[in-house]
């Protein structure tokens, strides 16, 4: 969770090389460590880093992913509401609430593979 939070600050200083490679290890000591909550939360860190790069609709597509990973949404999660909101704002309510769906419908074997900005097709 620590280089999820690193790749945040990452993110607002505009050092997106940084904030990718943070995510990255985030998410694959997530995996690594078989903890889905974790790999859920390191998943909103990648959302951040989508919507910094402006791939706004895999951003939320990311985000579906992250509340199917964990098992549901985490309304606790100040990132994640407030990236909802920027995505919604972004893309409008109807595509929005379709990419999220899409995210929501991933496989947990499709999940791990697209929330690691690395590893990831767009």
């Amino acid at each position: 969770l620590l280089k999820a939070a690193s790749a945040h600050l990452a993110i607002a200083r505009g050092d997106l090389d940084a904030a990718r490679s943070l995510v990255s290890e985030a998410v694959r000591y997530g995996v690594e460590g078989r903890d889905m909550p974790v790999v859920a939360q390191t998943a909103v860190a990648t959302v951040a880093y989508l919507v910094a790069t402006g791939a706004a609709e895999r951003a939320a597509e990311v985000l579906g992913a992250s509340d199917m990973l964990r098992g549901h949404p985490d309304r606790s999660n100040l990132d994640a509401e407030r990236l909802a909101g920027e995505l919604r704002a972004a893309l409008g309510d109807e595509a929005y609430a379709a990419a999220y769906q899409r995210g929501r419908a991933w496989s947990r074997v499709d999940a791990l593979t697209r929330i690691d900005p690395a590893t990831a097709s767009p």
